[in-house]
């Protein structure tokens, strides 16, 4: 992944998209996942490929515990492949 590609997604941040201890639960995360996909600030193809990198840049880590995290992140990527398919 093109790490300036990969800064420009954060663009989930701006609109309030947090996972993690202190993140948003999933329905408000959803909630922000649709708001971009319905407004097309973001494809589905664009939301998928920052999440699976998130997860590749944080599950081999070892300074730090991301479970809660990675899980969040695999439930957004599987909930934004269901909401394309509708």
């Amino acid at each position: 992944m093109d790490t300036a590609e990969f800064q420009e997604m954060s663009i989930l941040a701006l609109y309030g998209y947090s996972v993690g201890r202190n993140g948003l639960k999933a329905e408000e995360r959803q909630d922000i996942l649709e708001y971009v996909l319905d407004n097309r600030i973001l494809s589905g193809y664009q939301i998928i490929n920052h999440l699976q990198g998130l997860i590749s840049l944080r599950e081999d880590r070892q300074d730090a515990d991301f479970t809660n995290a990675i899980s969040c992140w695999r439930e957004d990527i599987r909930f934004v492949n269901d909401y394309r398919m509708h």
